[in-house]
Protein backbone atom coordinates (compact mmCIF):
# COMPACT_ATOMS: atom_id res chain seq x y z
CA UNK A 1 0.00 0.00 0.00
CA UNK A 2 2.90 2.41 0.56
CA UNK A 3 4.46 1.73 -2.87
CA UNK A 4 4.63 4.94 -4.91
CA UNK A 5 3.61 3.07 -8.06
CA UNK A 6 0.22 2.32 -6.54
CA UNK A 7 -0.42 5.98 -5.87
CA UNK A 8 0.42 7.27 -9.35
CA UNK A 9 -2.40 9.01 -11.17
CA UNK A 10 -4.07 6.57 -13.58
CA UNK A 11 -6.53 8.92 -15.29
CA UNK A 12 -7.16 12.56 -15.94
CA UNK A 13 -9.76 14.86 -17.43
CA UNK A 14 -7.91 16.87 -20.08
CA UNK A 15 -8.90 19.83 -22.23
CA UNK A 16 -9.01 18.58 -25.82
CA UNK A 17 -6.34 20.91 -27.12
CA UNK A 18 -3.16 19.69 -28.74
CA UNK A 19 -1.00 21.21 -26.00
CA UNK A 20 -2.99 19.85 -23.04
CA UNK A 21 -3.21 16.33 -24.47
CA UNK A 22 0.47 16.28 -25.40
CA UNK A 23 1.50 17.43 -21.94
CA UNK A 24 -0.37 14.60 -20.20
CA UNK A 25 1.01 12.05 -22.70
CA UNK A 26 4.67 13.14 -22.57
CA UNK A 27 5.85 10.42 -20.15
CA UNK A 28 4.51 7.73 -22.48
CA UNK A 29 5.62 9.37 -25.74
CA UNK A 30 9.12 10.16 -24.53
CA UNK A 31 9.87 6.79 -22.93
CA UNK A 32 8.36 4.27 -25.32
CA UNK A 33 10.38 2.69 -28.11
CA UNK A 34 7.36 1.52 -30.17
CA UNK A 35 4.15 3.55 -30.34
CA UNK A 36 0.80 2.84 -32.00
CA UNK A 37 -2.01 5.39 -32.19
CA UNK A 38 -5.45 3.82 -32.63
CA UNK A 39 -8.31 6.08 -33.70
CA UNK A 40 -11.01 4.72 -36.04
CA UNK A 41 -11.68 8.22 -37.35
CA UNK A 42 -8.07 9.28 -38.00
CA UNK A 43 -7.74 11.23 -41.24
CA UNK A 44 -5.03 13.72 -42.28
CA UNK A 45 -7.14 16.81 -41.65
CA UNK A 46 -7.19 19.89 -39.40
CA UNK A 47 -8.70 18.14 -36.35
CA UNK A 48 -5.76 15.72 -36.11
CA UNK A 49 -2.95 17.99 -37.37
CA UNK A 50 -1.92 19.87 -34.22
CA UNK A 51 -2.15 16.95 -31.75
CA UNK A 52 -0.21 14.61 -34.06
CA UNK A 53 2.42 17.22 -34.91
CA UNK A 54 3.08 17.72 -31.19
CA UNK A 55 2.99 14.01 -30.38
CA UNK A 56 5.36 13.14 -33.23
CA UNK A 57 7.72 15.98 -32.28
CA UNK A 58 7.74 14.71 -28.67
CA UNK A 59 8.62 11.24 -29.90
CA UNK A 60 11.35 12.53 -32.21
CA UNK A 61 13.17 14.59 -29.58
CA UNK A 62 13.42 11.55 -27.35
CA UNK A 63 14.49 9.13 -30.05
CA UNK A 64 17.56 8.19 -28.02
CA UNK A 65 15.35 6.37 -25.48
CA UNK A 66 15.92 2.63 -25.92
CA UNK A 67 16.00 3.04 -29.71
CA UNK A 68 18.87 2.90 -32.16
CA UNK A 69 18.44 4.66 -35.52
CA UNK A 70 15.22 5.68 -37.25
CA UNK A 71 11.91 5.12 -35.54
CA UNK A 72 8.59 3.98 -36.92
CA UNK A 73 5.28 5.12 -35.43
CA UNK A 74 2.08 3.29 -36.33
CA UNK A 75 -1.41 4.72 -36.77
CA UNK A 76 -4.38 2.36 -37.01
CA UNK A 77 -7.77 3.60 -38.21
CA UNK A 78 -10.94 2.08 -39.64
CA UNK A 79 -11.36 1.71 -43.40
CA UNK A 80 -15.12 2.10 -43.29
CA UNK A 81 -15.90 4.82 -40.73
CA UNK A 82 -16.63 8.49 -41.43
CA UNK A 83 -14.05 10.23 -43.63
CA UNK A 84 -11.91 7.09 -43.68
CA UNK A 85 -14.66 5.38 -45.73
CA UNK A 86 -13.07 6.75 -48.92
CA UNK A 87 -11.34 4.36 -51.35
CA UNK A 88 -7.85 3.16 -50.39
CA UNK A 89 -6.20 5.13 -53.21
CA UNK A 90 -7.88 8.37 -52.07
CA UNK A 91 -6.85 7.77 -48.45
CA UNK A 92 -3.26 7.04 -49.51
CA UNK A 93 -3.14 10.16 -51.68
CA UNK A 94 -4.47 12.31 -48.79
CA UNK A 95 -1.86 10.86 -46.40
CA UNK A 96 1.00 11.32 -48.86
CA UNK A 97 -0.06 14.90 -49.58
CA UNK A 98 -0.47 16.05 -45.96
CA UNK A 99 1.40 13.89 -43.47
CA UNK A 100 5.02 14.59 -44.51
CA UNK A 101 4.58 18.15 -43.23
CA UNK A 102 3.51 16.78 -39.81
CA UNK A 103 6.50 14.48 -39.55
CA UNK A 104 9.80 15.48 -37.93
CA UNK A 105 13.05 14.09 -39.30
CA UNK A 106 13.99 10.63 -38.11
CA UNK A 107 10.46 9.22 -37.97
CA UNK A 108 8.48 7.06 -40.36
CA UNK A 109 4.71 6.64 -40.15
CA UNK A 110 2.93 3.43 -41.10
CA UNK A 111 -0.82 3.96 -41.37
CA UNK A 112 -3.07 0.91 -41.43
CA UNK A 113 -6.76 1.03 -42.31
CA UNK A 114 -8.47 -2.03 -40.93
CA UNK A 115 -11.95 -3.50 -41.24
CA UNK A 116 -14.15 -5.38 -38.83
CA UNK A 117 -14.48 -9.12 -39.24
CA UNK A 118 -18.06 -10.28 -38.62
CA UNK A 119 -18.33 -11.85 -35.16
CA UNK A 120 -14.99 -10.42 -34.00
CA UNK A 121 -13.83 -7.23 -32.24
CA UNK A 122 -15.22 -3.95 -33.62
CA UNK A 123 -12.94 -1.02 -34.40
CA UNK A 124 -14.27 1.64 -32.06
CA UNK A 125 -12.16 2.82 -29.10
CA UNK A 126 -9.14 5.12 -29.22
CA UNK A 127 -5.78 4.21 -27.72
CA UNK A 128 -2.10 4.95 -27.65
CA UNK A 129 -0.32 1.61 -27.20
CA UNK A 130 3.41 1.19 -26.73
CA UNK A 131 6.01 -1.27 -25.56
CA UNK A 132 5.73 0.12 -21.99
CA UNK A 133 1.98 0.61 -21.57
CA UNK A 134 -1.01 2.37 -23.01
CA UNK A 135 -3.85 4.80 -22.51
CA UNK A 136 -7.43 5.01 -23.70
CA UNK A 137 -9.38 8.11 -24.68
CA UNK A 138 -13.01 8.70 -23.93
CA UNK A 139 -13.53 10.74 -27.09
CA UNK A 140 -10.59 10.76 -29.49
CA UNK A 141 -7.00 11.61 -30.33
CA UNK A 142 -8.04 14.69 -32.29
CA UNK A 143 -8.51 18.20 -30.93
CA UNK A 144 -11.87 19.84 -30.29
CA UNK A 145 -12.93 23.24 -31.60
CA UNK A 146 -14.95 23.70 -28.39
CA UNK A 147 -14.05 23.97 -24.71
CA UNK A 148 -14.36 20.21 -24.54
CA UNK A 149 -12.62 17.81 -22.17
CA UNK A 150 -11.74 14.15 -22.52
CA UNK A 151 -10.92 11.37 -20.09
CA UNK A 152 -7.53 9.77 -20.66
CA UNK A 153 -7.04 6.54 -18.70
CA UNK A 154 -3.98 4.40 -18.12
CA UNK A 155 -4.75 0.84 -19.21
CA UNK A 156 -4.45 -1.95 -16.67
CA UNK A 157 -2.05 -4.80 -17.52
CA UNK A 158 -4.85 -7.11 -18.80
CA UNK A 159 -6.43 -4.31 -20.87
CA UNK A 160 -3.07 -3.31 -22.31
CA UNK A 161 -2.21 -6.90 -23.22
CA UNK A 162 -5.57 -7.44 -24.94
CA UNK A 163 -5.54 -4.25 -27.01
CA UNK A 164 -1.86 -4.42 -27.92
CA UNK A 165 -2.43 -7.93 -29.32
CA UNK A 166 -5.59 -6.86 -31.15
CA UNK A 167 -4.00 -3.82 -32.81
CA UNK A 168 -0.74 -5.47 -33.81
CA UNK A 169 -0.67 -5.56 -37.64
CA UNK A 170 -1.79 -8.93 -38.93
CA UNK A 171 -3.69 -9.92 -35.77
CA UNK A 172 -6.70 -12.18 -36.32
CA UNK A 173 -9.02 -9.65 -34.65
CA UNK A 174 -9.36 -7.45 -37.76
CA UNK A 175 -9.05 -7.52 -41.55
CA UNK A 176 -5.59 -6.07 -42.32
CA UNK A 177 -5.77 -6.73 -46.08
CA UNK A 178 -5.43 -3.09 -47.20
CA UNK A 179 -1.74 -2.28 -47.71
CA UNK A 180 -0.33 0.18 -45.18
CA UNK A 181 0.61 3.72 -46.18
CA UNK A 182 4.25 4.50 -45.33
CA UNK A 183 5.16 8.16 -44.86
CA UNK A 184 8.64 9.56 -44.51
CA UNK A 185 9.77 13.15 -44.64
CA UNK A 186 11.44 14.00 -47.97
Amino acid sequence: PACHLLTCQTNDCVLRTAQAMNEILLPLLQNAAKITFVDPYFFPNERFRDPYRLHLASIAVSSHVRVQGARTVTIVCAADTGRTACPATEFKHSCEGVLPSWLPEGLTLNIYRIKNIPGKQEVHNRYILSDIGGVSFGHGTDRSDNDSYDDINLLSAPQFSRWKAAYTPGSPHFDWSEPPVAITRP
